[in-house]
Formats: C-alpha cells, sequence, structure tokens
C-alpha cells in the first residue's frame, strides 16, 4: 500500500511540474500552492491516452551447455586430469513497449563444476585403440556420451556442489575399426623387369595371436597418363596371414595385366586394407597412392 501511495505521488508532483494550466500558467505556483484537481485530472488523461509504458509478458529460463572431450589411450592413467566446465544461466525477459513486444536475456547465475573421469573394469584395449567420452555441463546437469570406445561401459557420476567424478566402467570387449595408419608403404620401385610394392603392418604380432585372422590388400596398378584418365593395368586384391611384410611383386600378375607394361612410362599404385576376423571390424581403409615411378628401358 506504501508503495503504491509513493507512486502516485510521483506521478503527481510530476504531472503538477510539468503540466500547463489552460491559461498557460504552471499548476504549481509556490506563492499559491498546488491545483490538485488539475493535477489529477492531467494524470488520468496521460495515463489514458499514453500507450509506451512497459509490460512484462512473460520470462523462461535457458542455460548455454560447455563440453569436454576425455581421451584416453591404451598406455594412458586410469585418471584424467580435472577439467573446468562452465554453464550461463539466463532469464529471457520479455516486455512490450509501444504495442511492440521485446525481448533479452539477463544473467540469473553461473554454474561451474570440476569434471573428470576415471576407467574401471577389465579393460583390455588394443595399442591402437582409444576411449573417447563427451562430457557436458548445462545449468546444474552433467552428462556423459560415450564417442568411441573399445568396451560397452557402465557409467555412473559422483556429484558435488563444484566437483563431479565420472565412473565409466568397462563390461565387455567390442571390436573396433583398425588402426588406419596400421599399414604403410615401406618400398616401391622397380624390381626385376617389373615393379614390386612393400607394405609393412605395425600391428602383425597382435593379429598373428588371433587363430584365422588374416589381411586383405587391395591393389590397383596404374600408368601416369598426361592429360587424359590414367589407365588401371590391374585390379587385385590378396588375403594374406599376418606379417610384418607383404611384398607384391607384379611382374607375377603379368598374365592377368588389362594393358602391358610399357618402359619409360610412369606407374603408380592405389592401395587399401582390411582385416577379416575377430579382431577388428571388417572396415576398409584406404592406403593411398604412392609416389610415381618410370619403369626403365631395357639395357
Amino acid at each position: 500500500m506504501e508503495l503504491k501511495k509513493i507512486n502516485l505521488l510521483a506521478a503527481v508532483l510530476a504531472a503538477a511540474f510539468t503540466l500547463p494550466s489552460a491559461a498557460g500558467e504552471p499548476v504549481v505556483d509556490f506563492d499559491r500552492g498546488i491545483d490538485m484537481q488539475a493535477v489529477l485530472e492531467s494524470v488520468n488523461n496521460n495515463v489514458a491516452a499514453e500507450k509506451s509504458v512497459f509490460a512484462v509478458t512473460g520470462d523462461s529460463l535457458n542455460a548455454s551447455k560447455d563440453c569436454k572431450l576425455f581421451t584416453f589411450r591404451a598406455e594412458d592413467p586410469l585418471v584424467s586430469p580435472p577439467s573446468q566446465l562452465k554453464s550461463y544461466v539466463y532469464q529471457t525477459v520479455c516486455e512490450v513497449y509501444e504495442g511492440k513486444e521485446y525481448c533479452h536475456d539477463k544473467l540469473v547465475r553461473t554454474e561451474e563444476r570440476n569434471v573428470s573421469v576415471t576407467l574401471r573394469g577389465r579393460r583390455t584395449a588394443l595399442p591402437w585403440e582409444r576411449e573417447v567420452f563427451n562430457v557436458c555441463l548445462k545449468d546444474t546437469a552433467v552428462t556423459v556420451k560415450v564417442v568411441e570406445a573399445s568396451h560397452h561401459y557402465r557409467i555412473g557420476q559422483k556429484a558435488g556442489p563444484a566437483d563431479c567424478m565420472v565412473d565409466v566402467i568397462a563390461k565387455h570387449k567390442i571390436p573396433t575399426a583398425p588402426d588406419s595408419a596400421g599399414i604403410t608403404v615401406a618400398s616401391w620401385s622397380p624390381a626385376s623387369g617389373g615393379l614390386e610394392l612393400a607394405l609393412k603392418d605395425k600391428w602383425s604380432a597382435s593379429y598373428a595371436k588371433r587363430r584365422g585372422d588374416k589381411t586383405l590388400i587391395k591393389v590397383k596398378l596404374k600408368m601416369e597418363k598426361a592429360h587424359w584418365f590414367d589407365p588401371v593395368i590391374l585390379e587385385k586384391e590378396l588375403l594374406l596371414s599376418p606379417a610384418e611384410l607383404y611384398s607384391i611383386d607384379f611382374s607375377k600378375y603379368a598374365s592377368e595385366f588389362k594393358h602391358p607394361l610399357q618402359p619409360g612410362q610412369k606407374y603408380f599404385v592405389k592401395w587399401g586394407f582390411r582385416r577379416k576376423g575377430t579382431l577388428s571390424k571388417n572396415t576398409f581403409v584406404a592406403g593411398g597412392e604412392t609416389e610415381r615411378v618410370f619403369l626403365p628401358l631395357p639395357q
């Protein structure tokens, strides 16, 4: 009630000092006092006619989202360093001014959490595998998503007002994609009047331990043709036992060539591989292309 009286008084005084009378004289005359009747009529008329008063139409809360990727490789510690996540909580306030609605966000509070991730359970990750978890804070809620993993995981949290410990517990092993850099070019050169490609397998020992696991090598021998399509000489797949080095002598497959080799021309190989078995997924890895080499002219 007191607040309403104060507001009314402020409006009356404002009108008293600013509104001219019918005779062109101020309503307030310090010698004669205040013409209250004129002041009240002025206030009522102004409120009825003026439509530029703010009116709150509604409000809602929304929060920003802050995320951090936690990555573990086979030899990494099982507990990550803590990382701070910060979420800003805003109140969206909408008001009407002269018949139009205007909205703005007002910061209400800031939520901060120091987050760390701990790996638990029987985890047997292979050297090229990794575990990646995306941890996010939005307002007071912490969420965890598995981005990449070599096991099925059960996720738990121990949350406090300033910290959050995320536990990811390994349940059982699942196959993952093979290491895309597991097989690389060791050499590519002319040999014995032909061409020979050697590929090095970084993880051959791991695959050799699995009975029945094989390595499929796909090669496409091509001749470089200036200002034209590079013709394919040979396209072949080779299913091999895991080995540290895979040597492919193309002269052994001369009977399968679509075009005979031409001395003095440049040749290259487009290659890739698959892991066939149970240790990895049967995902094709595009290895790339070798350098261009000349097939030497006969001596």
